[in-house]
């Protein structure tokens, strides 16, 4: 849903649409998916809420992503 209104520049989507689709997935059993912070809320705090910092992510891969963000977030940034 999200790729959708990214891509016709409808807005930013419904969140309580949003979060009832990942919802339903997931009691489905469908893999996780993460909202991830492109750039680190730490780093960049401002666009906590920013949609074109945002990329949905698995569990696993948003974790390995985000383990070394925690360790030293400026370091890492961008990969």
């Amino acid at each position: 849903m999200v790729k959708d209104f990214r891509q016709f520049e409808l807005g930013p989507p419904p969140v309580e649409q949003v979060l009832a689709e990942l919802k339903q997935r997931f009691s489905q059993g469908e893999r996780h998916l993460d909202a991830d912070h492109q750039i680190p809320i730490k780093v960049r705090h401002d666009l906590r809420l920013d949609l074109d910092n945002l990329r949905t992510r698995c569990n696993t891969c948003h974790s390995a992503k985000t383990m070394p963000e925690s360790v030293n977030p400026i370091q890492n940034l961008g990969r």
